[in-house]
């Protein structure tokens, strides 16, 4: 790919000059990445040594490394990062929320009294934030998420391996409201993406007018966004929707992709729409086991019914999704 590499720096045969081996190495694993596909992606093979011993977790990560081209230090820090990674994590049954909403709470001293009625002390471990800051009473057990409102429940819960799940008021004022309305009937959902398929100058056009900005602080116009996007010149593009929120008192993405997935996967569509990325990845919280769940099922009718997926169909635009669970963190 490369002609040479002299005295630190380098030309491709495109006329293009990088300043060091390690700028040759990222565009070959970006390169790798896009012939590889995303079935599965690196950080899915890490999660897959979830649960295994060593040395055994040891060579496969070595494996990965290897065929990913990246550095075993790379992908050995990556995996003693994530709390489900943990070797001591396979050990444990039942988790309790240490996230800074809970831990200010004052109430984990009682519950983990509770469970030291069903678990022996070595199988109740730790895990941070579930997104139930509200409450203040969330555990993780079998992978699902329980609320705590009465010991006998949570008990009886706790035998049947069946998740207490407690929903919570929402409202607005508004006449039709974006978020909160139901999604209803999928194909009518969508059938606005086809009134601009055919023309992405108008779409932003439209968004413009809506005065729309990001809200992660600097209020940042999300047409400009989008154009900006739009004219950056790539072989491929992606839309990726960061759902692992971990900040404390944040749960609202978590309740979008639980409750309403499709009106987060309908942006990111139109988003792919607008600025030519055929595939959307969703990268969600492993703490936030309901959301995961929600979003393949939305994904999934989205494939059933043509809108998105290898054999979509209607809009003249092909939209794939790939979901990714977080290891914890």
């Amino acid at each position: 790919m490369f002609q040479y590499l002299v005295n630190g720096w380098t030309d491709d045969p495109n006329g293009t000059r990088y300043s060091s081996y390690y700028d040759i190495m990222s565009i070959n694993r970006r390169g790798l990445s896009e012939r590889k596909g995303l079935n599965p992606g690196v950080f899915e093979e890490i999660s897959g040594t979830a649960g295994i011993k060593k040395p055994d977790s040891q060579k496969l990560l070595n494996k990965i490394a290897e065929r990913s081209l990246l550095g075993r230090s790379s992908v050995l820090g990556a995996s003693t990062f994530y709390d489900f990674l943990r070797e001591e994590h396979a050990l444990k049954k039942v988790f309790i929320c240490d996230g800074t909403a809970c831990l200010t709470s004052g109430r984990q001293k009682k519950l983990k009294d509770f469970l030291l009625g069903l678990y022996d002390e070595g199988e109740i471990g730790n895990v941070t934030c579930l997104g139930h800051c509200h409450s203040n009473n969330a555990i993780m057990y079998d992978h699902e998420t329980l609320i705590i409102e009465d010991k006998t429940i949570l008990k009886t819960s706790l035998t049947k391996s069946e998740p207490v799940i407690r929903g919570f008021f929402t409202g607005t004022n508004a006449n039709k409201p974006a978020l909160l309305g139901e999604t209803g009937d999928i194909n009518e959902y969508y059938c606005l993406l086809t009134n601009y398929s055919a023309d992405i100058d108008k779409a932003i056009e439209e968004i413009l007018k809506s005065g729309l900005r990001g809200r992660g602080g600097a209020g940042f116009s999300f047409s400009a966004k989008k154009q900006a996007s739009r004219s950056a010149v790539a072989r491929r593009k992606y839309v990726v929707c960061n759902a692992d929120e971990g900040d404390p008192g944040a749960f609202s993405d978590k309740w979008l992709l639980e409750e309403r997935p499709h009106s987060v996967l309908f942006g990111m569509i139109a988003a792919g729409m607008i600025t030519g990325a055929d595939t959307g990845i969703l990268y969600i919280r492993g703490e936030y086991s309901g959301a995961v769940k929600s979003v393949k099922k939305a994904v999934k009718q989205l494939e059933d019914a043509g809108i998105a997926g290898a054999g979509c169909r209607g809009s003249g635009f092909c939209f794939e999704f790939h979901t990714v669970e977080g290891m914890g963190a």
